[in-house]
């Protein structure tokens, strides 16, 4: 199906959601030769700071209302493991 953005969509985010929909892989944004770069640096993204937020220095705008009464009080278990190894084989020289 092809990509028909809404009235209520910028230039912008057309642009970006084309480009990261893009069926060929060699065209297709983040994956050519600049990498991830050509998304960080598409006009979409022109406002934001990615070294703040690595740095967590920039509060996001929403948060959700996590809610954990659905889940059940567990403690941690820990993953069984097999008596065997059934991928010897596989990873003989790791």
């Amino acid at each position: 199906a092809k990509f028909r953005p809404r009235s209520a969509f910028s230039s912008e985010l057309t642009d970006i959601v084309r480009g990261l929909l893009q069926k060929d892989l060699t065209k297709r944004l983040g994956l050519m030769y600049n990498g991830v770069n050509d998304i960080k640096k598409h006009l979409w993204f022109r406002d934001v700071d990615f070294i703040q937020i690595f740095l967590k220095k920039i509060r996001p705008p929403w948060q959700p209302d996590v809610k954990v009464n659905n889940f059940p009080d567990a403690e941690d278990e820990e993953p069984s493991r097999s008596s065997t190894n059934l991928y010897e084989k596989e990873f003989n020289e790791f």
